[in-house]
């Protein structure tokens, strides 16, 4: 177990330490000696909480266009049957036209 002089004895090295790496370039600072240490982590924070929601609106918007796609396929198809059978009401039309008048 440290004694009250030990740890008296760390955190002025600690403290020491903090004020040697906060002026020099070359030393990153220790958590507890950046000022900014809390901004940043929290800016990581932040960013990865975008990050999160930014890639469920991504997952979001795949689901959507899948359904815009598989929509449009089965629009598709609906005026390709409606083609076919307005083309086939039409040669109905045309055959008692012609049945009507005599006309061949």
């Amino acid at each position: 177990m440290l004694s009250p002089k030990d740890m008296s004895a760390i955190a002025n090295l600690t403290e020491q330490l903090c004020k040697a790496s906060i002026g020099t370039s070359t030393s990153l600072p220790m958590n507890g000696c950046d000022p900014l240490y809390h901004i940043r982590v929290q800016t990581i924070e932040y960013e990865k909480e975008a990050t999160k929601a930014k890639l469920n609106l991504a997952e979001k918007e795949v689901l959507a266009a899948k359904a815009e796609h598989e929509a449009a396929q089965a629009r598709i198809a609906s005026s390709l049957t409606q083609v076919a059978l307005l083309r086939k009401l039409l040669e109905a039309y045309e055959n008692a036209e012609t049945s009507m008048t005599g006309k061949k």
